[in-house]
């Protein structure tokens, strides 16, 4: 099971990683205004054309939220913790509750949960990914500040998230069954088509473009909190809320994935250790490849 879901879900994932990894040093490519495209109209156009007909319940969705709120609950519990024990100064404690707090659901999740659980894992996983989008601009921007930032400041960043509105758009459109005309639904399934390539592309020239550090303990940690501890407690949290099935393992698998790229621009933005940020979403990506084939082993 281990052998096939490394040839069969991971590979293909890594490979558009590396052809990314490499294109962007061979080629003359503005990865800005790829990532623009991809941020502002293909992902949105995706998001809306799954979640308009979603297959979920409201009672799932309920326990899709909860989980993801527990999770940010005890993630921020755990490590503040581990922060105090290790004698951190701030800016090193921001950094990594951002590693622990913001997952890779998108460019990372949204393939691998397809290819591994189908339509229905796509449309959890896009699901996901919008609550951790929400997440990395509200609460993410608070935390990379060290509390600086102003809960409106954070509330104003997320007003320039699209991805905001075409979920809560595509969810009034599930909930009340309105039809979409059919040339629009078809021009947004298209572009939505060209999402998840694009953002696996992107990944892999940002990972070329990473600079690092060698604070070995530091970096150890938080890719075991992430890698390790994350996905263990969202199993118990979602065992806890009774969850069953594909809701069930798809809430573990999305706080399994390795930590988010965009949490990166955060702690650029913020001065919140870029250095060791980039070097835990390096180390997590990386190690990933040794730890997701035994977790979806189990889901699946």
């Amino acid at each position: 099971m281990i052998f096939f879901i490394l040839w069969h879900i991971l590979t293909p994932v890594f490979l558009i990683m590396v052809i990314g990894f490499v294109a962007v040093r061979q080629l003359p490519v503005d990865v800005r205004s790829l990532a623009h495209v991809a941020f502002y109209i293909l992902l949105p156009c995706l998001v809306f054309t799954t979640l308009s007909h979603l297959q979920l319940d409201v009672q799932a969705i309920g326990q899709i939220c909860a989980v993801h709120v527990g999770m940010l609950l005890a993630l921020t519990a755990l490590g503040g913790a581990l922060a105090w024990t290790q004698r951190w100064d701030r800016s090193m404690r921001s950094a990594f509750l951002l590693t622990a707090l913001i997952q890779n659901t998108g460019a990372y999740g949204i393939p691998v949960s397809q290819l591994a659980f189908g339509d229905p894992g796509l449309e959890m996983a896009v699901f996901y990914n919008a609550l951790t989008q929400i997440t990395g601009n509200t609460l993410g921007v608070v935390v990379a500040s060290a509390g600086g930032a102003p809960v409106r400041h954070a509330l104003g960043s997320l007003r320039k998230v699209p991805l905001l509105y075409a979920t809560l758009l595509a969810l009034v459109v599930w909930y009340f069954s309105i039809p979409v005309p059919r040339p629009l639904l078809q021009a947004m399934e298209w572009c939505g088509r060209a999402a998840v390539p694009l953002l696996l592309l992107l990944y892999g020239m940002q990972l070329a473009h990473l600079q690092t550090e060698t604070t070995y303990g530091a970096i150890a940690l938080a890719t075991s909190v992430r890698l390790v501890v994350s996905p263990l407690l969202a199993l118990a949290l979602s065992w806890v809320l009774g969850m069953q099935g594909m809701p069930r393992a798809l809430s573990v698998l999305a706080w399994g994935v390795p930590t988010g790229g965009s949490v990166a621009v955060l702690a650029l933005q913020y001065a919140c250790r870029p250095r060791y940020v980039t070097s835990v979403i390096l180390c997590t990506t990386v190690l990933s490849v040794l730890t997701l084939p035994v977790l979806l082993s189990w889901l699946m």
